[in-house]
């Protein structure tokens, strides 16, 4: 649009000549592409946090079970007893822990299936579910209760 004095103003294109194309729908795409890619990163980034926070959480718990599974596997009755709890060491002696063990079969292998951890007023449980292999070619799951008392993870309960 020309301006009273002559001088054409800001936007003023001459007569047959086209407008310069905006491309706003190019801009508008770009912006929309780089805001997903940043959600995305960051849902990412939040996803690997929250495993890493929730792994922390249970896998002591599981280093646990693992470490009293394995000592089984090994009749190793002594070392399975010293990883009870306190109640559980006072209500089970070493020689009860081997006779639960050898009556339920010789455990020959084992894969931990999944471990739940609860903190109700500061008292730390967990649960620990494992399939055990047996000799002979049975197996069956079991569920190890574990308490963590100062600090450390022990099978609480009846042993195994």
């Amino acid at each position: 649009m020309a301006k009273m004095d002559g001088v054409p103003g800001p936007g003023w294109v001459p007569p047959g000549e086209a407008k310069p194309k905006r491309n706003t729908t190019k801009i508008v795409l770009i912006v929309v592409g780089v805001v997903l890619a940043v959600c995305c990163l960051g849902g990412v980034g939040g996803g690997f946090l929250f495993y890493r926070t929730i792994k922390g959480a249970t896998q002591p718990a599981s280093d646990a079970a693992e470490k009293f599974i394995v000592a089984l596997e090994g009749e190793k009755y002594e070392e399975a007893h010293g990883q009870l709890c306190s109640s559980a060491r006072t209500r089970y002696t070493v020689e009860q822990v081997s006779s639960i063990a050898k009556a339920r079969g010789k455990v020959t292998g084992h894969d931990i299936r999944n471990v739940s951890v609860s903190n109700y007023n500061g008292d730390k449980s967990a649960t620990v579910r494992a399939r055990l292999d047996y000799a002979g070619g049975a197996s069956g799951e079991h569920f190890f209760r574990l308490v963590d008392e100062d600090g450390t993870w022990r099978v609480c309960g009846q042993p195994y």
